[in-house]
């Protein structure tokens, strides 16, 4: 039989009847001695037979004396109200990650935990940043994958996220071919699944490198997918030609100083494409490959 029953009462979360009183009642019969008070062991005994009077009507009697009454009035003359709290809502800020190819693409291909909120009930929100974030959580840069496993495994992580066959998730990265040239709109699409906002009370965000909010970028026409990762301005690089006796070198000048940066030396010229030793001027040159 349920306690809750007899009251007209039931959990939102059990079917009619799951809790068993006299079945619960055992582990508490055995310590209500040094657990309960006076009043507390005669109201625990006063349920438990009428548990087992199957509904019987039953009296209960408390013994009170004056002094009592008096000694309470003193004790709650300033009563203490106590409320059901905790933790309402945790909030995640992620920072998008990537790195640069060989050929100077930007990829996208992971995220880091940048902050942690907890809102709690009655008291301030829990924050974590910088140093204290990095001395309680893993700040180090995840997968796209594992970056779902992070958010499930934390308080309120029932994931709403749906994944489906070639997602993000699955990808595991976004390459861009020209960041300068290519617009943050134009591939954000791509990246809405890591800003999807609240799961159950779990809500997350994502910030780009350049500490722009991702749903911001989002409306800005004009940002480039280089300057949301805040890579430096390009360098304008004048490459010289030199030939010589089974061989041509490539000679690598700044365009407005004049001052010479590197070289590189192309034995087969005739059958070698520029592209293929973009990397090797670039290295020559000292300079990132987006540069």
């Amino acid at each position: 039989k349920s306690a809750l029953h007899h009251l007209g009462l039931r959990m939102s979360t059990d079917p009619p009847d799951d809790f068993n009183f006299m079945q619960a009642a055992k582990t508490l019969e055995s310590s209500a001695h040094r657990a309960l008070t006076e009043h507390g062991k005669v109201l625990f005994d006063t349920v438990c037979n009428y548990e087992l009077s199957i509904g019987k009507s039953i009296v209960l009697r408390l013994p009170a004396s004056p002094q009592a009454v008096q000694s309470y009035a003193v004790r709650h003359a300033k009563p203490t109200l106590l409320y059901w709290g905790g933790t309402q809502e945790v909030m995640h800020t992620f920072e998008l990650c990537f790195r640069i190819s060989d050929a100077g693409a930007v990829i996208f291909d992971g995220v880091k935990l940048v902050r942690r909120e907890m809102v709690e009930d009655y008291v301030d929100s829990i924050v974590w940043e910088g140093k204290t974030l990095a001395d309680e959580f893993d700040v180090e840069k995840m997968s796209f994958a594992a970056h779902l496993d992070f958010r499930s495994n934390d308080i309120f992580g029932e994931m709403s996220t749906r994944r489906e066959p070639g997602d993000i998730f699955e990808r595991g990265e976004v390459v861009v071919e020209e960041p300068w040239e290519t617009k943050y709109v134009d591939v954000a699409a791509n990246l809405d699944a890591l800003d999807e906002g609240s799961s159950n009370r779990q809500t997350q965000s994502l910030r780009l490198p350049c500490g722009q909010p991702h749903e911001e970028a989002k409306t800005d026409a004009e940002l480039t997918v280089a300057q949301a990762c805040g890579l430096p301005q390009p360098q304008l690089v004048k490459v010289m030609p030199e030939h010589s006796p089974g061989s041509l070198s490539l000679i690598c000048f700044a365009a407005f100083s004049g001052s010479r940066l590197g070289e590189v030396i192309v034995d087969d010229a005739e059958s070698t494409i520029l592209r293929d030793v973009w990397k090797d001027l670039v290295q020559a040159c000292g300079l990132s490959p987006v540069a």
